[in-house]
């Protein structure tokens, strides 16, 4: 009777190749599977439940998804998550979680994003941006939120009522926000770093006059001014979610042209720079002494280069260029010296571990074996640049729009280890983001995109705020090497971990047909004193390993019913989804016998002899 053996499952998903080719092929084997939901792959090979989330807080009195969530470290002690929602951005702390207004941005925006940045007076400071050009591109200090603007030019104010400014080719429009500085005295009436409007009233190509408030009535300045004063503006300053920190530089990237500032200074773009593309630019990233511009189909490189008296040049173009573009900057994430990525082709892996070639860049596919999940018809590509993704304890989490949904439905887990994907249900992040506790342990967060609510993963509870969540790993179809040959099933043996209370299920289906089977605590095993075997336990008795103590050995045979015993396909999936009852395989074995007669398929039909 041969028997088919399978004791590592670390190969993880495969929906690229039909199901009846995936490994094993043989009497045993490392096992791909289509479809591995909410469970995780450890280092002995088995699959384990994925524990769950918990809710951190709520936007009270808020309705509707968040929009991004960013994590701010201002110093080694004053941590904050930021969120967005709506118009408006929040804060939480590692030691209060409940949601405290920054302030207002503007108009609802679609996409929304942010860095942290150390710019002027040394400070790191939360930068943010968002895709609609009439809102601000905003600065916060942990204190007080404040439009990033640029230096315009030099200008004259007249003491007068109205006042009028001065500068030559200004370029302002009506309603665009400015501030004034000076190295002197402003006038009365004129405060400086207060953010002012420009009014229809006297706009010149040269001067213009302005208020308190958008369309309000103009200021009237008295009394004696001195020195030089400069303007401000924010039509010098882009405003977009896609941002990157290189070489002590704000780069920004709004349509085909990427800004940046002087260094360490937010506010001076006019001190920076321009580098125009030929397209939309999509994305940015660090990648080691470059900076990756990616747009939808291809990638770009930035570099400085330092002259004989080590100062920083401009940044220039490297002379390459790959034809693998991003589709969601929020989905770029840097993973030791590669970065991954979200492409039209699926995730890919960009970097040095990558083997870079060349002018130093290459780009290789990550994601082949689940690109039928990530790619085409697989994702919905009108909302895919709201995908987003993390790296976060060995594993890279990417939440995008599956099928025809236009929220990140489905989170696909990459596991740098084992270099195995497994799939993540039940969790609508519009970002994810990393927070270091109280006690400086870092722990992965992420915003809901339906609703106004922050949760944090756990590392050893199994419910989704309480609630139960869908787990399932699904066998290959096993045809035994003949998919003509009609096979006797014998039993199917199955061993791992759960603990005492949970029960789950395995459906066993041979030629379409289904029966279904429940373990349980009667499936424990015993040891001769009558406890239970765990994991890493013998009754108390710790013998090495990382497996959570409630875990206890199971070992099951399933036999086959009259109505499956024979069949030439069989396919096993082995689910539950209760809170709390966790489960974990690490042992097959499928015992059969082949049928003498070969059975012909009803739809092959005898061919004709001409």
């Amino acid at each position: 009777m041969p028997n088919l053996i399978i004791n590592n499952f670390s190969p993880g998903m495969n929906t690229l190749f039909d199901q009846r080719v995936l490994a094993p092929n043989g009497s045993e084997g490392d096992a791909e599977s289509p479809w591995i939901e909410n469970m995780d792959i450890t280092g002995k090979g088995s699959v384990v439940t994925a524990p769950g989330y918990s809710l951190v807080s709520s936007g009270a009195g808020l309705t509707g998804g968040t929009k991004n969530l960013l994590s701010y470290e201002k110093d080694d002690s004053t941590k904050y998550l930021v969120i967005a929602h709506d118009d408006k951005y929040y804060s939480i702390t590692p030691s209060s979680a409940t949601w405290s207004l920054i302030g207002d941005y503007g108009t609802a925006a679609t996409n929304v994003g942010g860095v942290v940045f150390k710019g002027l007076s040394g400070i790191r400071r939360a930068i943010l941006g968002n895709d609609n050009s009439t809102d601000l591109f905003s600065k916060w200090d942990g204190t007080t939120l404040s439009n990033v603007m640029s230096l315009k030019s030099t200008c004259t104010m007249t003491i007068a009522t109205p006042a009028v400014v001065t500068a030559t080719a200004h370029g302002l429009s009506v309603n665009d926000p400015i501030k004034f500085s000076t190295t002197g005295v402003l006038p009365a009436g004129v405060s400086a770093g207060i953010i002012y409007y420009v009014i229809s009233t006297g706009l010149t190509a040269d001067q213009f006059q302005f208020s308190l408030t958008a369309g309000g009535a103009a200021v009237n300045t008295s009394g004696t001014q001195s020195g030089t004063h400069s303007l401000y503006t924010q039509r010098a300053t882009p405003n977009s979610p896609i941002m990157e920190v290189f070489m002590g530089r704000l780069f920004v990237a709004k349509g085909a042209t990427l800004y940046y500032t002087d260094t360490e200074d937010e506010s001076d773009f006019d001190g920076g720079g321009v580098v125009g593309f030929n397209d939309i630019i999509t994305g940015l990233k660090v990648q080691g002494e470059s900076l990756l511009v990616f747009t939808k189909r291809e990638a770009y490189a930035i570099q400085f280069y330092y002259n004989d008296s080590f100062f920083l040049s401009t940044p220039l173009k490297k002379p390459y260029k790959a034809a693998s573009g991003c589709v969601s900057h929020k989905t770029a994430t840097s993973v030791y010296n590669d970065t991954y990525y979200l492409s039209t082709d699926g995730v890919q892996r960009f970097g040095a571990d990558a083997q870079f070639i060349g002018q130093n860049l290459r780009v290789n596919s990550l994601s082949w074996k689940i690109n039928p999940s990530v790619t085409g018809t697989g994702v919905n590509p009108t909302y895919l640049d709201r995908s987003c993704g993390i790296y976060f304890n060995k594993k890279y989490y990417l939440a995008l729009p599956s099928g025809t949904d236009f929220y990140n439905s489905r989170a696909y887990v990459y596991n740098y280890d084992y270099d195995s994907w497994t799939v993540r249900t039940g969790i609508f992040p519009s970002n994810f983001a990393i927070m270091p506790d109280s006690s400086n342990k870092d722990e992965l967060y992420f915003a809901s995109q339906l609703s106004p609510d922050l949760y944090k993963f756990t590392t050893a509870t199994f419910d989704y705020n309480g609630a139960g969540y869908s787990r399932k790993y699904q066998t290959k179809i096993f045809t035994m090497g003949d998919p003509m040959r009609s096979k006797l099933w014998r039993y199917i043996d199955l061993r791992g971990s759960m603990f005492m209370n949970t029960v789950f299920y395995v459906a066993v289906t041979v030629d379409g047909q289904t029966k279904t089977y429940k373990v349980d605590s009667n499936n424990l095993e015993r040891s001769f004193s009558g406890g239970f075997y765990g994991d890493d336990y013998l009754g108390d008795v710790y013998f090495g390993g990382q497996a959570i103590d409630e875990f206890r050995r199971y070992g099951v045979r399933i036999p086959f019913t009259v109505d499956i015993k024979e069949g030439r396909e069989l396919q096993i999936m082995i689910y539950n989804s209760e809170a709390g009852q966790p489960w974990s395989v690490d042992y097959m074995n499928i015992a059969f016998d082949y049928n003498d007669a070969v059975k012909i398929p009803t739809q092959f039909q005898t061919a004709n002899l001409i």
